[in-house]
């Protein structure tokens, strides 16, 4: 069966190429209502040439995926549109993941995967913001009111009034800023930049300030993507993951230097991450998208998709931390369809939504091993955090050397949750198993 992917360095091409793309379309296309139709076609049909220009006539199928899933987004009622629509979603990834993990190697950086995954992620999200807002709209007409408890804050930020219409809904699921690598954005982030209404009720003077907020954004990005990719090119190579499988085990001086090993070369592998996550931001900052607003401190804020915060992960000293700075919009993304939909404990939402990533991710033994790993630690973290913590807080030196183990230990077992990640296959890792 023919192979359908790109090279990293393909996959770098293409997003430097949409960084162009959307300097011409904010400049071409500014957000206002006049433009507002215009906007929405432009942005669909620049994304659906990307995405057949770089898999080919493969990417039909998410044309059709997205096609198939608008008529029950469409009809079903709100009662049922949300259950079922996650429900179908998640059967439709669980099949592509099944057909990718059979026709692709474990060794492809870039494939029809990740525009998958997103895909999946924008279409649940959207049944999930009708199902809140036709439910918020049903309890306003029966109660005259709005009763406190019906919606917590996120889900009333991201509730539809209306159902969208087919263009505005392929706009959204195939946009070129986000449908080839992500991030993932909720539906009506992406209308309020469309529309312009995300800049309502500014000045000239708050405006122009807002466009040269956006250019450092972006530049801030692009730098930070080419030290990752010097980083990629120059020191990745030096440290590859290869050398923990069993038959290089024995070069290692015993556990010590297994253990240092991997969170190096793990680290290495978080690089060309945090490369593809700095690109895709700048791209959508580029277009204009990605505005999250004024801050209390008068701060203009570029972050509403970003997707890392690559000092707190870097520097975290739980995997809780990890969690809320790693790949955010996902994080956002699982808390908004599991953790805050689940009735349960705390520590029972946490592992269905852990499971719901890892059956997002895919089949392979890896990502359940990453699952079922990140759930103990955040509950051995929790732990640590409550009973050790406190009684250290009177004492500054014991609080540093309490906080540097925590970070040793946080990228101990962050090392280990990519490996079982990255290899995605059960492998014997000698003596770190």
């Amino acid at each position: 069966m023919r192979k359908v992917y790109l090279s990293l360095e393909s996959g770098l091409y293409f997003l430097s190429f949409c960084l162009l793309i959307g300097i011409v379309f904010h400049h071409l296309l500014p957000p206002n209502v006049a433009n507002t139709n215009k906007r929405i076609v432009s942005a669909l049909i620049l994304g659906l040439w990307v995405g057949f220009f770089n898999f080919g006539l493969l990417y039909c199928s998410l044309v059709a995926i997205a096609c198939l899933c608008y008529f029950p987004i469409k009809w079903l009622s709100h009662d049922h549109i949300h259950i079922a629509m996650v429900s179908i979603s998640m059967m439709l990834c669980s099949i592509c993941n099944i057909y990718y993990q059979y026709i692709t190697a474990v060794e492809i950086a870039f494939n029809l995967t990740m525009p998958t995954l997103i895909l999946i992620q924008k279409i649940s999200a959207l049944s999930l913001s009708i199902h809140d807002g036709e439910k918020l709209k049903d309890k306003r007409v029966n109660n005259n009111s709005t009763p406190v408890n019906v919606l917590n804050d996120n889900q009333l930020r991201y509730a539809l009034a209306t159902r969208p219409s087919l263009i505005p809904y392929l706009s959204y699921c195939f946009n070129f800023q986000t449908s080839l690598v992500g991030p993932f954005c909720f539906y009506t982030d992406y209308m309020a930049f469309v529309d312009g209404s995300v800049y309502k009720g500014m000045d000239a003077t708050l405006r122009q300030r807002v466009e040269s907020e956006r250019w450092r954004a972006v530049l801030r990005n692009l730098t930070c993507a080419a030290f990752f990719l010097l980083l990629e090119i120059t020191i990745s190579p030096i440290f590859p993951i290869s050398r923990i499988f069993p038959e290089s085990i024995e070069t290692f001086n015993g556990v010590t230097h297994i253990i240092a090993y991997t969170i190096i070369c793990t680290s290495c592998i978080r690089f060309r991450y945090y490369l593809a996550f700095m690109l895709s931001d700048a791209v959508c900052q580029t277009s204009g998208l990605g505005f999250k607003g004024v801050d209390a401190d008068g701060v203009v804020r570029w972050d509403l998709v970003s997707n890392v915060h690559i000092g707190r992960v870097e520097l975290a000293q739980s995997t809780k931390e990890v969690a809320d700075f790693w790949h955010i919009q996902t994080t956002k993304w699982l808390r908004y369809t599991g953790y805050e939909r689940v009735q349960g404990s705390r520590n029972y939402k946490v592992w269905v939504t852990l499971g719901l990533s890892a059956l997002w991710h895919g089949f392979y033994p890896g990502y359940y091993v990453t699952a079922v790993t990140f759930t103990r630690s955040l509950e051995l973290g929790r732990l640590l955090h409550n009973v050790l913590r406190p009684n250290l807080l009177g004492s500054r030196p014991l609080k540093i050397i309490y906080d540097i183990l925590c970070l040793i230990f946080c990228h101990i077992v962050l090392a280990y949750i990519v490996v079982a990640f990255w290899l995605r296959h059960c492998i014997s890792y000698g003596s770190i198993t």
